[in-house]
């Protein structure tokens, strides 16, 4: 999806001579539980083109013409009003109602759906739990079981799970400056750009120390969490420096 919008927004820039974000806001997916609740999500969206204070105008009838002349949706498809778009895969709503993609299901759909149109309908995504799933609370404890997290298998808790406190962390920084022939203020300072001996002692310090990735940037002058993710990412990328990078490990192990 970002590969997606992040296309044609470039696209429309070019061609209307436009410039800056197209769409509002990022892209973003619900899990969402088979039976009702995925019925009542569908009949939600294939709704909003009829609904709202402006284009939610005009009684039931009116808005039921306009829902069904609305071009830019899959309804049309849904409800047996069109040919329904070959990228569009709508056996798993129509199924719901006992019944594939056939002309009965439509139907049945059309139905469910322009029933919408005689009372005002809650937004079944006000209802989702932790902005990510939707569902019967038997469902949401299932899914709530699968998100928990898992000890990591990361070198970096190996300490813990040897039930020490780990390496001193200014130890480890010492050696790795040592080994580069470097004074240990530039590699905890950070004002030089790129240098690789300071990525070199955030990842050690990473994988032996039991610090969290906040506590990693403060050590190296106040990064952001984030950035130092960024630059173990890239190193870790960087295949020429796997030797070396296994090879500092095992000395420190000993610090």
């Amino acid at each position: 999806m970002h590969r997606l919008m992040v296309t044609y927004a470039v696209f429309f820039n070019r061609r209307y001579d436009e410039v800056g974000h197209l769409f509002q806001g990022r892209y973003k997916s619900l899990l969402v539980e088979e039976g009702s609740y995925l019925l009542e999500l569908s009949r939600c969206l294939h709704l909003n083109p009829v609904r709202g204070q402006v284009i939610g105008s005009g009684n039931p009838k009116e808005r039921r013409a306009r829902l069904r002349a609305y071009a830019w949706s899959s309804y049309r498809g849904y409800a047996g009003l069109a040919k329904q778009q070959e990228f569009v895969s709508q056996e798993l709503v129509l199924g719901e109602l006992s019944a594939r993609s056939g002309r009965e299901g439509r139907v049945r759909y059309r139905r469910f759906v322009e029933e919408g149109l005689l009372r005002e309908l809650r937004n079944p995504v006000e209802a989702a739990q932790w902005q990510t799933a939707l569902g019967s609370e038997d469902f949401l404890q299932r899914v709530r079981d699968k998100m928990q997290p898992q000890r990591p298998k990361r070198r970096e808790v190996q300490a813990l799970r040897q039930g020490t406190k780990g390496p001193d962390p200014l130890a480890l920084i010492a050696l790795i400056a040592e080994q580069h022939d470097l004074p240990m203020e530039r590699l905890l300072q950070g004002k030089e750009y790129g240098l690789q001996a300071r990525s070199i002692a955030m990842w050690v310090v990473w994988q032996l120390c039991e610090l969290s990735l906040r506590e990693v940037g403060a050590l190296f002058g106040g990064m952001d969490y984030a950035a130092v993710a960024q630059r173990l990412r890239r190193l870790e990328r960087k295949h020429a420096i796997q030797k070396q990078l296994q090879k500092v490990l095992f000395e420190c192990q000993n610090v």
